[in-house]
């Protein structure tokens, strides 16, 4: 697992979980860097830190139960989190209490926010609902309650905008029912999809703007450097829907258009960890999140993928 800080202003300091997934007791703490990887065994618990940040990106998107019930374990236990951003001015954390209620649902027994400046002695701290099934933070940033100063109305906002930032990628299902392979929307560029689905229409994007056709270059110069024989991608809209786009490609020197089933899982799973780690600063998340990034790799492109 690979985590990415990006915002040069404010990043991942630390998480602290207790009672989630196989963490101990007396819980976990976990510091970062602006690149850290985590690595150890099977069964060791590598795979909960992933789960964990999917946990947050459901909080943050009013999906907390929908997680929570995919996952029996959760429901019978009492979980408390804390995550800390911080800058050279400022240090932002999120803590919550997750209680088990008597529906069978897990709920808020406590959320906190807080603000604290490093020249400011005391922080600005705002407690959110309790009880309530789903996280209160999204809420009240799109409905600041009445009695809510600035400073917390602006706590709040960039709390969620770090959090809702945490992105979890995993790009191990490439079979060829996968949406990776398959036709995808033109229109579907905004963001890079948490498995890839929509990467013929995140380079269609790129290579379409004028700004962003370096970052589009930039991408197919690796893929050329790990598959010697690619030419580049030929994304061009379907000729029978002219809203969708496929990841077809060509051969060097070659004008034969082949299909996304012809590209080797190696470099597709590579092309879709160079769009995700190449891509303009402008559209990367706060926090980027791989789970298991070597899968499927040959260690010869694993060291290519040091070099970004």
């Amino acid at each position: 697992m690979m985590s990415k800080g990006v915002f040069s202003t404010i990043k991942l300091e630390s998480i602290r979980f207790n009672g989630f997934k196989s963490a101990c007791q007396e819980g976990q703490k976990i510091n970062f860097k602006d690149i850290t990887i985590v690595s150890g065994a099977n069964g060791k618990g590598t795979s909960d830190l992933p789960s964990f940040f999917r946990m947050l990106s459901s909080m943050m998107s009013g999906k907390f139960q929908q997680y929570a019930g995919t996952d029996g374990a959760l429901q019978s236990r009492l979980i408390s989190v804390e995550v800390r951003f911080s800058s050279q001015k400022v240090t932002d954390v999120y803590k919550c209490e997750l209680s088990p209620a008597k529906n069978g649902l897990l709920v808020f027994s406590r959320e906190v926010l807080s603000c604290k400046g490093k020249n400011r002695e005391n922080p600005v701290q705002l407690s959110l609902y309790l009880g309530s099934p789903e996280s209160g933070l999204p809420d009240i940033v799109n409905t600041p309650l009445q009695e809510m100063t600035q400073k917390e109305i602006k706590t709040a906002e960039e709390i969620y905008h770090l959090l809702q930032g945490c992105s979890v990628f995993q790009f191990h299902d490439i079979s060829k029912e996968a949406e990776i392979r398959n036709t995808g929307r033109i229109d579907d560029s905004d963001h890079l999809k948490s498995n890839g689905a929509n990467l013929a229409a995140f380079l269609y994007g790129l290579r379409s703007d004028p700004d962003n056709l370096k970052y589009y270059d930039r991408i197919v110069r690796y893929v050329r450097s790990i598959m010697p024989q690619f030419g580049d991608f030929v994304l061009n809209p379907s000729v029978r829907d002219e809203n969708s786009v496929l990841l077809n490609w060509k051969e060097n020197g070659s004008d034969d258009v082949l299909g996304p089933d012809q590209l080797p899982d190696s470099a597709l799973r590579f092309t879709a960890m160079a769009t995700l780690l190449l891509q303009p600063e402008k559209t990367l998340p706060s926090v980027i999140i791989i789970d298991e990034p070597e899968f499927g790799l040959e260690p010869s492109i694993i060291l290519t993928l040091g070099h970004f």
